[in-house]
């Protein structure tokens, strides 16, 4: 997993000791899978360019947090307190203000 093909096929033939690399790719990967999200940008350095940006004040009436889904989008919301009467209509983004998982309300 840490190798690649021709690297795998060079210590083969010539019985290369590639353990340096695979442990510096074992560090760099447990290091990201520690990322919580997926970051939009990199610079070359692997530095996740929002990390560099000012957290932004809330206003009172923007909703902030993490998304369940990479990406951006943006429309009509509509912030759900109850999933057995949610109504959304089409085109509109549904945030649940509670901790339950809306997936059978978008499901139609």
């Amino acid at each position: 997993m840490f190798l690649t093909l021709p690297e795998l096929r060079t210590a083969v033939k010539r019985g290369e000791d590639l353990r340096e690399a695979v442990t510096g790719r074992r560090s760099e990967y447990a290091r990201e899978v520690r990322r919580r999200t997926v970051p939009v940008a990199l610079l070359s350095d692997g530095t996740d360019v929002e990390t560099l940006l000012p957290a932004r004040a809330s206003d009172g009436h923007t909703l902030t947090g993490m998304g369940a889904a990479s990406g951006r989008v943006s429309g009509r919301a509509r912030v759900v307190r109850d999933p057995a009467s949610a109504s959304i209509e089409p085109g509109e983004l549904a945030k649940h203000s509670g901790e339950a998982v809306l997936s059978h309300a978008l499901a139609w």
